[in-house]
């Protein structure tokens, strides 16, 4: 657990140098404390200290990535493509193919394609990235 926190880690508090070491006992509070609000399943007693995630926590996440993607596309479809499309609109095709909806994922992947043609370099890429997300 404490290796995949230390990996997953983005930076320091401070913003300046490496982030400090993650220790056990807090990071284990944390993990029961989520539990207890019923964020999460902890299990400590399992071998693998499995932790899940409940289902509708997972899907309060996905819906405002997909609603800010689509507002992005919208308004300012630009923001996404500099200076190569941004992650966000494969993971958004990809969230949606996951959970079932893939029409709505066949669709934005059409989209993407499409935008992508006013966007020199990205056909290729977005082929490539379309495909694997068909696959995963």
């Amino acid at each position: 657990m404490l290796t995949y926190l230390a990996e997953h880690r983005t930076h320091s508090t401070s913003g300046h140098g490496p982030a400090a070491p993650i220790a056990a006992e807090p990071a284990y509070d944390t993990l029961r404390v989520l539990h207890r609000l019923s964020l999460i399943d902890h299990t400590p007693d399992t071998p693998q200290q499995a932790v899940h995630v409940h289902q509708l926590i997972q899907r309060a996440a996905r819906e405002p990535l997909r609603a800010n993607t689509d507002a992005l596309t919208r308004h300012a479809p630009e923001a996404l493509y500099q200076p190569e499309a941004h992650n966000v609109l494969y993971r958004t095709g990809a969230s949606l193919g996951a959970t079932g909806q893939v029409t709505a994922a066949a669709t934005h992947f059409r989209h993407l394609a499409d935008t992508a043609h006013t966007h020199a370099g990205f056909c290729e890429r977005i082929r490539d990235r379309r495909g694997s997300a068909a696959r995963d």
